[in-house]
């Protein structure tokens, strides 16, 4: 093999390398945000629950709290006898 040959070798593995930790790099990215789903999320929707009552709302609003009570019947029938 000739010097030239082991550079242009060397780049090659550089290059793959770089692309393999960019790779792992997006998955834990993804593992991070997938791991506090639920952190994120509950109180947004303790600030949801605590304004239902609210009647100044867009239509848009009033079908995105009608989407969320239809949401929170299918977690309460599907994992409402989970105690934890």
């Amino acid at each position: 093999m000739t010097i030239q040959t082991y550079k242009g070798w060397l780049v090659d593995m550089e290059v793959e390398y770089v692309k393999k930790a960019d790779h792992l790099a997006v998955l834990a990215e993804k593992d991070k945000q997938i791991e506090h789903r639920f952190e994120k999320t509950v109180d947004d929707l303790q600030d949801c629950y605590e304004h239902m009552d609210d009647v100044d709302l867009s239509t848009y609003e009033i079908a995105a709290r009608q989407r969320l009570i239809r949401i929170c019947i299918d977690i309460v029938t599907d994992f409402g006898d989970e105690n934890g």
